[in-house]
């Protein structure tokens, strides 16, 4: 009926149709699920936690690698990341504080700092549900992370409301982890 090239282009967007489906399953009927829907190719290798391990964020202004961010995964199966290390440019303080933050962070110094919180993983690609901080304007935004690249980078995507108003950043992974967990 279809040609060979047809039916293997059919079979190759079947994973994607089946997490499509099983989404819009969850957004109409409004299950709040932590059951990770893995359809992925036959093929595929992928590691049990891909978000885990120490990434480089990179300025936005000035392309520049700026920190370090790890990210754990803790007991209850949420995620957190928390600046490793700053790569200051000329002129920058090495660790500076967050003078535009609020509450107990205030003040706080950078590095260590929590600046992702409570994301979690909806699927095989995609964290959600968290927030990150900005510490140079002490904001914070929704959180979506997807991993890229067989899990070498990651598509952070800060927003609020809905994610088409917000910002991506792509971070990459650090293959030499050598700095240590928070």
């Amino acid at each position: 009926m279809f040609s060979k090239k047809i039916r293997m282009q059919l079979r190759s967007l079947f994973p994607l149709v089946v997490n499509l489906v099983i989404s819009l399953f969850i957004l109409l009927f409004g299950f709040q699920s932590r059951i990770v829907f893995a359809a992925v190719e036959p093929n595929s290798t992928w590691p049990a936690e891909q978000l885990t391990g120490l990434w480089e964020q990179y300025d936005d202004d000035t392309k520049k690698l700026s920190s370090l961010v790890r990210i754990i995964r803790l007991p209850d199966g949420h995620f957190e990341g928390a600046v490793e290390k700053i790569i200051p440019g000329p002129g920058e303080e090495s660790n500076p504080k967050c003078t535009k933050c609020d509450g107990t962070l205030k003040n706080q110094f950078v590095m260590g700092m929590r600046i992702i919180t409570d994301i979690w993983r909806v699927d095989v690609l995609r964290y959600e549900k968290g927030e990150i901080l900005d510490p140079d304007s002490g904001d914070r935004y929704q959180l979506r992370i997807t991993v890229l690249d067989n899990g070498k980078k990651l598509d952070v995507r800060g927003f609020r409301g809905i994610s088409l108003f917000g910002r991506s950043q792509i971070w990459r992974r650090v293959i030499n982890d050598s700095v240590g967990a928070y």
